[in-house]
């Protein structure tokens, strides 16, 4: 789910952002320019420039230069641009050519630190502080509210589609864009029978924070560079076992991916999984045909129809001269290195920033179009990091700039129907689990266990036994 749809960001009310500044936090915020660009009187160039305005060139700005923001603005395009003073001189600058360098408040005082968030953050926050006190919390402006980063995934208009993707096998109904309807009832289809696109209420939902501070759920927010080397060898055979990476060389050489690249290791195992499945794939064994001794464990460069020539794609790339994947540690590192500069260098530091992309405001690039796709990561470690409460870990946590009116934020189950022990994998676990009720051995519910119910009839039986059979089957994949 890493085909990132490249559109033009239309949002549909034009609006002059307020940076949120936290009460007790610095009020300087800085950049760097990542690119050489230019900067403008106005946001926008000339004939983009906001209705009624003009926007005429000031000056080229060179890669690397810092600068004070001062402001930002929407354009007629609907792109961000920062007011800033650079290098002398004060204009405005494209969102995409930039990156914050100092938006993130901290206090090590907790109770000071907490006048950094909205006071809806505070009890969370402070729940999690009383049971994990070595954890840091810091505040990072967004420069725009949440329903201006909702719209900009949502993007409004009948030919629009959101950027955001659902698996039908979770929830229906509202999870769904009702603009995917269909006449006969059913939903548009989007990168094969698996995916619909979700529905405004469900991208709130999985971009609002205040949805996941809790121990279980705040890890999306986890920064992902590690320079310290926060993570241990231990923490990270925690996190991997019963995967096909639960090796000492594929540990060894996970852990030299972190040293080299600056990576939590942790998080690079997760992505290896996320990508691979936790039994590994072709792309990850070093034994498909024509391509023995090559790795590809981040599946860049894969595309294609069918599994085998996803797997062939993403194999060719590993064998090219300047890319040379041709072992274990070398296709880890490599591709450990390769994500740092594509996201983690850019500013998304996070599982949340690199699919939700507030912080630079560039929504085209953005790592997955799977809603539920930083979340889904983001509990892959919780576990091993829990178990050490010692751990100094840090989170970013975005704010957004307060709503002019304050719209109630959804309450949303999330269900996939099939993988009963909520493990996020549907397998011969779940079918023993409809078994044994079938049975009348360990009874299920479908209050409790709705993902039991696969053809929501109201009853768990025989038929749903037989859809998770045809699903570890591939015979038919369940909500395909």
């Amino acid at each position: 789910m890493k085909r990132i749809i490249s559109v033009v960001l239309l949002i549909s009310t034009l609006f002059a952002v307020i940076f949120y500044t936290p009460a007790n936090a610095q009020t300087q915020i800085t950049g760097i320019t990542v690119k050489d660009t230019q900067m403008f009187s106005n946001a926008g160039t000339s004939g983009h420039a906001p209705k009624g305005e003009t926007s005429s060139f000031v000056a080229d700005i060179p890669a690397g230069s810092s600068f004070e923001v001062l402001g930002s603005k929407i354009d007629g395009d609907g792109d961000k641009w920062f007011l800033v003073n650079c290098n002398n001189y004060t204009g405005y600058l494209y969102s995409v050519r930039v990156r914050l360098t100092a938006t993130r408040y901290y206090d090590s005082d907790f109770e000071k630190n907490l006048s950094n968030f909205p006071a809806e953050y505070h009890d969370a926050l402070r729940n999690l502080h009383n049971e994990y006190p070595n954890w840091r919390f810091f505040a990072e402006p967004t420069g725009c509210t949440l329903s201006q980063a909702v719209e900009s995934e949502y993007r409004s208009g009948t030919n629009n589609r959101p950027r955001k993707l659902v698996e039908f096998t979770y929830m229906g109904g509202d999870w769904w864009d009702e603009r995917a309807k269909l006449p006969d009832g059913t939903y548009e289809n989007a990168e094969g029978n698996r995916w619909t696109y979700a529905s405004r209420m469900a991208i709130t939902y999985f971009m609002n924070p205040i949805n996941f501070l809790s121990s279980n759920d705040i890890f999306m927010f986890l920064k992902l560079s590690d320079g310290g080397g926060t993570y241990t060898k231990d923490m990270l055979k925690t996190a991997v076992a019963g995967t096909f990476l639960d090796t000492e060389e594929h540990l060894n050489a996970i852990m030299e991916a972190s040293a080299a690249a600056e990576l939590s290791p942790l998080a690079i195992a997760a992505l290896i999984i996320i990508e691979q499945s936790p039994k590994g794939s072709a792309s990850s064994s070093g034994t498909y045909p024509g391509y023995e001794g090559y790795y590809n464990f981040f599946n860049y460069n894969a595309s294609g129809a069918t599994a085998e020539e996803i797997t062939v794609s993403s194999l060719e790339y590993a064998k090219r001269s300047d890319v040379c994947w041709n072992s274990i540690s070398a296709a880890i590192v490599g591709g450990a290195k390769k994500w740092k500069n594509g996201y983690i260098s850019s500013g998304q530091d996070t599982y949340y920033y690199m699919d939700y992309n507030v912080i630079i405001g560039d929504y085209n690039h953005q790592y997955a179009t799977a809603i539920y796709d930083a979340y889904n990561k983001g509990r892959s470690l919780a576990a091993p990091c829990k178990l050490n409460k010692d751990a100094v870990l840090d989170f970013v946590i975005p704010v957004f700039t307060p709503e002019t009116e304050v719209t109630p934020q959804p309450t949303v189950v999330v269900v996939k129907y099939g993988d009963i022990n909520k493990d996020n994998v549907i397998d011969v676990i779940d079918a023993a689990l409809i078994r044994k009720h079938i049975l009348g051995i360990s009874l299920l519910n479908t209050a409790s266990n709705p993902e039991a119910d696969i053809n929501k009839d109201g009853v768990i039986d025989v038929i749903d036994a037989a859809k998770i059979r045809k699903d570890i089957l591939n015979i038919e994949k369940i909500g395909g």
